[in-house]
Order: structure tokens, then sequence, then C-alpha cells
């Protein structure tokens, strides 16, 4: 039930905010999910291989060239998550800037709520995990309610950061291991 509160909230607040306090990350995700649906749109250098980044006198040999120069610098792990959705919009042909706009949001939000309820799980002491005083202190609290719009406190690894693993010596969080998947 809980929960379910939750994501009725961040849904209204995705679907009714009219301003954007996010890094061009979002967009630029947002565009690279579009061209692999549609087959057509603008990427920027990050989204690139790096080949095509070189001059015609350079050339890629070696491991190392043809793994960091021949990569994208961003992977697309993160903007697959909106590819279902347009192309859910462009079978139905409802492919409009509207909805281009609002329904990767709408996705964020579904990943907010899940933030927000694991956070409201860990004062009761659910699970394994240890409670510790900056995630439960009223100014981080409110911090992370109003900064939940950005994309860093948005995106997935960081909307579950709140839970962490304890253990010897440090604690990990699950953020910081999803960081690296």
């Amino acid at each position: 039930m809980e929960f379910l509160l939750l994501l009725i909230f961040r849904l209204f607040n995705a679907a009714l905010t009219q301003t954007y306090f996010q890094p061009d990350e979002f967009w630029q995700s947002l565009e690279v999910a579009h061209r692999l649906v549609f087959g057509y749109g603008y990427t920027t250098w990050e989204w690139r291989d790096g080949r095509s980044l070189l001059s015609s006198s350079d050339s890629a040999s070696g491991w190392w060239d043809s793994v960091v120069v021949g990569s994208p610098v961003r992977s697309v792990a993160y903007p697959s998550l909106f590819v279902p959705v347009y192309w859910g919009l462009k079978v139905l042909n409802l492919d409009d800037t509207f909805l281009l706009t609002l329904l990767p949001r709408l996705v964020q939000a579904v990943f907010a709520a899940l933030g927000d309820w694991i956070a409201a799980l860990k004062p009761r002491g659910s699970g394994s995990s240890t409670v510790r005083p900056h995630n439960t202190s009223p100014a981080n609290i409110l911090r992370r309610a109003c900064l939940k719009l950005r994309l860093v406190e948005r995106k997935v690894p960081c909307s579950l950061s709140w839970y962490q693993t304890p253990g010897p010596p440090y604690s990990i969080s699950l953020a910081t291991l999803l960081f690296f998947l």
C-alpha cells in the first residue's frame, strides 16, 4: 500500500511538473533511445563510436585503441530503459512530442518511488541492513525529496542508493555496485 501511494505521488509529480532541473544527460539518453527505435536523431559525441572522431591520419591500433578509442564514452544501458516505451509509441502510432517527453519521466517516477519506498522501510529495520543517521536526518530526507527530479537522483542506481548492505570495514551501497554493471 505504501509503495502504491508513493508511486501515485511520483507519477503525479512527474506528469504535472512544468520545469526541468536535470543535466543534459537526461535528454541525451532520450535522443539515443529515439535513435535506436526510430532510426534517426542526433547523438552527441559521447554516444558515438570513437573511431569516427579520429582524423584520417590517426588509426586505431592495438587493444587500447580498439576498446577505449573505438567505444562510446557512455553505455546504452540507461537509454535502453526508454526503448520499450518508444517502441510502444511507434507501434501504436502515438509518437508525438508530448508523449515522447512525458513517458520517460513516468518511467523515472517508478524508480524514484522505489527509492522512496526503500527509504521508508529503512527506519523500521526491515531486512538485514542498518540505518545510517545521515539517511534518516530530516535535512537529508528533504534534500532527496526536492532533488529527486534531477537525473542524478532519479537514475536507477541513485534511486536505490538508500539500500545499503552492512559489512566491515565499509558499507557498500547497491548504487555503487550497479554503477559498474
